[in-house]
């Protein structure tokens, strides 16, 4: 995650002037055949966009192969596939039910 100065931008506590998010996510290896790595940036930008109550028109993937970043356009083309790929992502999960169990009280 960096931020970069913008007018567009928030502001941060301890900085002058209003900053943007630009979200970098690194990959370990080589860019993916179909567009996952794309689709989990846009979800953290439109987290970060949530959080911060600004809109965040790009991001970076790093890839560890060719060391070096790709920028990713967040536009509305991906942004509406990444939403229907989490909405249909409760299909995975009975209802009522995360698959995540409560963790056990703690013993000392």
């Amino acid at each position: 995650m960096e931020f970069r100065r913008d007018p567009a931008g928030v502001a941060l506590a301890g900085r002058e002037g209003t900053w943007l998010p630009y979200p970098v996510e690194y990959k370990r290896g080589r860019p993916k055949a179909n567009d996952a790595d794309e689709l989990q940036l846009c979800a953290q930008a439109m987290c970060l966009e949530e959080m911060l109550l600004c809109t965040v028109p790009e991001g970076s993937l790093f890839y560890g192969e060719p060391r070096r970043r790709t920028r990713v356009a967040l536009d509305a083309a991906l942004r509406e596939r990444c939403g229907s790929t989490t909405r249909g992502g409760g299909s995975f999960c009975p209802r009522g039910k995360s698959g995540w169990r409560s963790p056990s009280p703690i013993r000392i």
